[in-house]
């Protein structure tokens, strides 16, 4: 046997391809398959035609390959100038279930109009033979030590002490409900109503713009905790409160969180948000444990009317309109004149007599009508012979 025939798994190589003027196709004699069974052969071939074609190139199996090992990477339609080389390559992927063997693998090129087909050479490859994965050291202690846990997890629920129920949310018996009266300065009291179960009470004073009960905000917190007997004992708190241990089978907070109206509160509304947490026997109760939450009645706290204010009424007697008008002002009163005739524009009469009189008391606004006399007849424009007295008011008040 000649180097040749050793080099070449399936014998001697296959003769060279003696195609009329196509494609001479060359390839390497034999490709090695890599650790994951698969590699890339490289074609080279070239237009020998003597005119631009396209061709299809086709990888084709021989010995023991199958054609589902075989794929080209890129398209399998090409087009090839005259005397241009193309560079092919061929994908080999041999399944990891594959028996050991020879094969080969070899290019077809075919022109697109089926005049000129070239069988190129073969390129020999060794499939080794399939890895047998043995059985892993660690599956044994893995076993045994998943049987151990599984062995333990059985004797634990058996022998275990049996929970004890889940603790329902309380359950609210009489809503809450805000005392005394909502007037600016006044203390309101918090009514935190009654519950059945042992509870922890959070009380949350909010304030309702315009009363609506749609957008009312936290301004007070307080926590009760409520005793044997039913009544409570806040703590002031700014978080959702601590953590207690009644003991009250059903305890009823009664009246005892005030709060004390502010000028903040004026034409708003007021209440109380009341959350009740469950306490299960001694334990303390938890925040994110079952609660129940139930809001008060929305009270209502009028705005605060401020008290009239008065001035003095200054003395106009003496003064003409112009300097009457002005005292009037700031005094805030109006000034109304009467005059036995329309008044010239260029005309400031005088003051001759006031109602009310100098000197009195009277709320803002007040109007004083004075009686004015023209310094002379031109300060008057008579329409008619008869013209009835009127009023000229000087709006001062604020």
């Amino acid at each position: 046997m000649t180097s040749s025939d050793q080099r070449h798994p399936l014998g001697p190589p296959d003769p060279a391809p003696q195609p009329a003027a196509g494609f001479s196709i060359t390839g390497p004699a034999e490709v090695t398959l890599g650790a994951d069974r698969s590699a890339v052969t490289t074609f080279s071939v070239t237009n020998v035609t003597g005119r631009p074609v396209r061709v299809r190139l086709r990888p084709q199996p021989g010995g023991s390959a199958d054609a589902g090992w075989l794929s080209l990477v890129g398209d399998s339609e090409r087009p090839v100038a005259i005397a241009a080389t193309l560079s092919v390559d061929v994908k080999i992927a041999v399944p990891p279930t594959a028996p050991a063997g020879a094969a080969a693998v070899r290019l077809d090129v075919v022109a697109e109009d089926n005049t000129e087909v070239v069988t190129g050479q073969s390129v020999a490859f060794i499939v080794p033979a399939p890895v047998v994965k043995g059985r892993p050291r660690w599956l044994i202690p893995a076993v045994i030590a998943a049987v151990v846990l599984l062995v333990a997890a059985g004797v634990y629920f058996v022998v275990k002490p049996s929970s004890p129920p889940p603790v329902a949310a309380p359950t609210n018996l009489v809503p809450p409900a805000v005392t005394g009266a909502p007037m600016v300065g006044a203390t309101l009291l918090a009514d935190k109503g009654s519950w059945t179960g042992q509870q922890l009470l959070l009380v949350r004073w909010q304030r309702c713009p315009g009363g609506a009960a749609t957008a009312c905000a936290n301004i007070q917190t307080t926590v009760a905790v409520p005793t044997s007997t039913g009544s409570a004992s806040p703590t002031e708190s700014a978080s959702a409160g601590p953590t207690a241990s009644p003991s009250s089978a059903a305890a009823d907070a009664g009246m005892t969180d005030g709060y004390v109206v502010s000028t903040a509160d004026a034409g708003n509304g007021l209440r109380i948000e009341v959350t009740a947490y469950a306490v299960a026997g001694d334990a303390d109760a938890v925040a994110g444990g079952p609660q129940t939450i139930v809001a008060s009645p929305v009270v209502l706290v009028p705005q605060v009317v401020a008290p009239p204010q008065t001035t003095v009424v200054p003395n106009f007697s003496g003064l003409d309109f112009s300097a009457a008008s002005a005292a009037a002002n700031g005094a805030h009163l109006n000034l109304g004149a009467l005059v036995d005739g329309p008044i010239a524009p260029t005309c400031n009469p005088l003051v001759s007599g006031q109602n009310p009189r100098a000197g009195s008391s009277q709320p803002w606004g007040t109007l004083v009508t004075v009686l004015i006399q023209p310094v002379n007849r031109r300060c008057l424009i008579f329409v008619t012979r008869a013209v009835p007295l009127q009023t000229l008011q000087v709006n001062g008040g604020k």
